[in-house]
């Protein structure tokens, strides 16, 4: 809207005014200025016109200033896109290595537990002492507070997710791991750091916006000049 007022201010404007009244009664008459009883009627009629005859680089200047905020605008549009993409990818990385933690936390558990059967065998047969079954007790029962642990933070996160994808928090999800090509992972690793760089300073609202936004200041003070 800024820009398109800019444009329109280009244009000539034309103003008209008119009135009409009665007069009825004692009153002063308009044309003799005298009080009469009677009655009369009067009306005005007026108009006014502006064109722009100096300032036309000034004008010219703001509109192709305001066009480079618009775009800088657009460009911080799409920024704001790519943090969210990046934020929703962060959040179901973050979710899906919980969930692999609880799996981690759980063969470790059954592992431990399994330890500890043999053990007890074995501290029964004389063959190991007590104090194993002991230390691998103390071990279950970290092992299985590390499982609660990681189920509680897989829960968070799931919760986070949803923040970010704006979804109710009853609204059941289920994280799930996603098919990934090794061909895909390949053609990534060969790119050189130069060339990412390259790829994200073309890519990037902030930094587009930000150079637009030089842009525009340029011909604000071009316009200030031709003012």
């Amino acid at each position: 809207y800024t820009l398109l007022q800019s444009k329109y201010q280009q244009l000539p404007t034309l103003n008209a005014t008119g009135s009409y009244g009665s007069n009825f009664g004692r009153s002063v008459n308009p044309t003799t200025n005298q009080f009469e009883d009677a009655s009369y009627n009067y009306s005005s009629v007026s108009g006014n016109g502006n064109v722009l005859l100096f300032g036309w680089m000034q004008m010219r200047n703001t509109i192709q200033r305001n066009k480079y905020l618009l775009s800088a605008d657009l460009a911080d549009l799409d920024q704001a896109r790519d943090d969210v993409s990046v934020n929703v990818a962060t959040g179901f990385l973050t979710a899906l290595l919980a969930k692999e933690q609880i799996n981690v936390s759980r063969n470790q558990l059954g592992l431990t537990q399994e330890q500890l059967r043999q053990t007890r065998a074995f501290a029964s047969a004389g063959r190991l002492p007590e104090l194993n079954v002991a230390q691998l007790e103390s071990q279950l029962a970290t092992d299985s507070s590390n499982l609660v642990n990681s189920i509680a933070n897989y829960n968070s996160a799931v919760l986070d997710l949803k923040t970010l994808l704006n979804l109710d928090f009853t609204v059941p999800v289920e994280i799930q791991m996603p098919e990934v090509s090794l061909d895909d992972q390949v053609s990534v690793s060969v790119l050189q750091p130069e060339e990412i760089y390259e790829k994200a300073k073309a890519h990037f609202g902030s930094v587009k916006g930000s150079k637009l936004r030089v842009s525009a200041a340029e011909k604000g003070l071009k316009a200030a000049k031709a003012g």
